[in-house]
């Protein structure tokens, strides 16, 4: 099978564990919550993003510790490589506990669980390009 294949059998599978209405509500919680960082097509080039960067390099003139320290920008959704390696308990775990050092708030406290899923089922169809 090729790896192409592949991913036509994950996304098959994904989806078919996913309902148009938790699609939608995902969504709706991503436009109203994630965008302004993430972009509205999931590429990490929201409207904040820049500032996020420009906080990043900020927090570097003042640390002394490595690059690694240095604030992260918004994660690219689109980036297949980088998906890949993005477990759905990964990206529940951000989402629950924020992104340490990336200035992504904390939505566990916000959102409720199915939320959380509704959303995490949104941001794979950035990778999967499902309906």
């Amino acid at each position: 099978m090729s790896d192409s294949e592949k991913w036509d059998v994950v996304s098959y599978i994904w989806q078919s564990n996913s309902t148009p209405e938790a699609l939608a509500n995902g969504r709706e919680l991503y436009a109203q919550n994630c965008a302004a960082c993430h972009g509205e097509n999931g590429a990490g080039d929201g409207v904040f993003a820049d500032d996020l960067a420009r906080a990043g390099e900020a927090s570097m003139q003042t640390m002394n510790g490595s690059t690694e320290m240095s604030m992260q920008g918004p994660v690219d959704f689109t980036d297949s490589k980088r998906m890949s390696g993005a477990a759905p308990a990964l990206l529940q775990g951000k989402i629950l506990r924020g992104g340490m050092g990336t200035g992504m708030p904390m939505w566990g406290s916000i959102f409720k669980e199915e939320q959380i899923w509704d959303l995490i089922a949104y941001i794979y169809s950035f990778q999967f390009h499902y309906q």
